[in-house]
């Protein structure tokens, strides 16, 4: 495009099954063709053979609904949307796209992908999450309706467990862990059974919950090679080091807008 617009779907008076056709040859044509050192009005000229006009219906016919198209060069055409100030700070790849409805002012998806190498399993960017917003503003989920329905109705222990709860809980040996450390060094592993479920899981970390405050006692510390972290709790729970930390995202204060929570 020679500027950046925001194209409505085709009327069905209007021809679109004519421009759906063309729209398809327009497909057909670019795919086909080396566009990477052509101006848009030479695309237009030299290899679809059609003028703007017939050219925005053609892509109008295939819309479901409002779209935002970028000015871009034609040499651009594969590159996802972009904004360079968000690429130099979060230096990865990221997909922009425009919402635009009746019912939601106009907003940015930002769409980020793990790696932009090869995904295999040795170089997947592992992203997580720490909510340090105040605890009585945290969002959280429920456990699951299996383990609420063994609760008396005077107990509140709703929530399922979490990075927060496992590290207030963490062993004498990681006790001068940081939040941040333990949350993006470390993995738990529960113990396998020849029933394995997501219920099982849950009632593992609830076992654990309860074990004693002083819980190094029931920690046993396996192997600590190369400074490696690798613990088992008496309940089977594991707390081993991963090779690669994990990258932590976290609820960010302004000093001038909320110095208290700075």
């Amino acid at each position: 495009m020679n500027e950046t617009v925001i194209l409505e779907p085709l009327k069905e008076n209007d021809d679109i099954e004519k421009y759906k056709t063309r729209y398809k040859e327009v497909q057909n044509e670019i795919n086909s063709e080396d566009i990477d050192q052509m101006t848009y009005d030479m695309i237009l000229d030299n290899v679809l053979q059609m003028n703007d006009e017939n050219y925005i219906k053609a892509i109008r016919s295939n819309l479901s609904g409002p779209k935002v198209f970028r000015k871009q060069k034609p040499s651009e055409v594969r590159v996802n949307g972009y904004i360079k100030t968000v690429l130099v700070a979060w230096q990865a790849n990221h997909d922009l796209q425009f919402v635009i409805d009746d019912l939601h002012v106009q907003c940015i998806l930002f769409h980020t992908y793990a790696s932009h190498k090869k995904r295999t399993s040795s170089n997947i960017l592992n992203v997580v999450f720490i909510n340090t917003s105040p605890r009585d503003k945290r969002t959280f989920l429920l456990k699951q309706s299996s383990a609420l329905e063994k609760l008396g109705l005077d107990l509140t222990e709703i929530e399922l467990d979490n990075d927060i709860k496992r590290y207030s809980r963490r062993p004498k040996q990681l006790e001068n862990w940081c939040l941040s450390d333990y949350v993006s060094q470390l993995e738990v592993q529960y113990p396998k059974t020849s029933e394995s479920s997501d219920h099982e899981t849950e009632q593992q970390e609830n076992e654990s919950e309860n074990e004693n405050e002083n819980e190094e006692a029931n920690a046993d510390v396996i192997d600590e090679n190369n400074n490696k972290i690798n613990i088992t709790l008496k309940n089977g729970i594991r707390i081993y080091q991963r090779k690669t930390p994990k990258v932590i995202r976290y609820v960010k204060y302004n000093y001038k807008t909320d110095s208290e929570n700075f």
